[in-house]
């Protein structure tokens, strides 16, 4: 398959390990591959024991994180290998770089793909998603915060006929909104900047804590 890996638990940059590089307690083993680019870890927090993986493509700022869905290794590194290669794609296309990723190749990426389903829900959603291109589309996903999605909301509500939404209307809005950014993460359009240990914490201050992303 191309690789070579070992075990790797004293690498500094590894979010999954404390501020002393010892590693988290619920990993029970973990690899890395493509100089670093590729890191699997098998997490024993699970019934059965699962694999993730954090991947670093030079030229993207931050990292991605992923639960690879198997406790088999070679199958993890297939999961991860194809991630590292999906993401090598964007950061040589333009789609993300090291300053971040613009929201509004999310948007367009998410729009291409489902603006031809027909499921009403799915409907609204991209409809939401342009009015939200035109308010912070060429902001990036790493500059997102709080307040942010606070004044998107407002400005989407003011920008209604009525210039109001009901609770219902905002709740589902930002239900929409909160799907679109964890569609975002899977995608590797937004890096998940939360890991702590084995766990993805939700930090005050945080775009997708703003949503109650949990």
């Amino acid at each position: 398959m191309g690789k070579s890996g070992h075990n790797d638990s004293t690498l500094e940059t590894d979010l999954t390990t404390d501020t002393k590089g010892r590693q988290g307690k619920n990993i029970l083993k973990s690899k890395t591959f493509r100089d670093g680019g590729i890191y699997l870890f098998l997490r024993g927090d699970y019934k059965t024991p699962i694999w993730f993986c954090r991947i670093k493509v030079p030229g993207m700022k931050g990292y991605i994180y992923r639960s690879t869905g198997t406790s088999d290794e070679h199958q993890s590194y297939k999961v991860a290998d194809d991630l590292y290669h999906r993401q090598l794609v964007k950061v040589l296309g333009g789609e993300v770089t090291s300053k971040g990723t613009k929201i509004t190749v999310g948007i367009d990426s998410y729009v291409e793909r489902f603006e031809s389903d027909e499921r009403l829900s799915i409907k609204y959603r991209v409809l939401l998603l342009k009015r939200v291109k035109t308010h912070i589309g060429n902001q990036t996903f790493e500059n997102l915060t709080t307040s942010t999605i606070s004044k998107l909301t407002d400005d989407l509500r003011k920008g209604t006929k009525t210039g109001s939404m009901s609770q219902n209307t905002v709740k589902r809005v930002q239900n929409d909104l909160r799907h679109f950014l964890r569609w975002s993460v899977e995608e590797g359009y937004l890096v998940n900047r939360r890991p702590n240990g084995t766990h993805y914490r939700r930090a005050k201050g945080d775009h997708l804590a703003a949503l109650r992303w949990g």
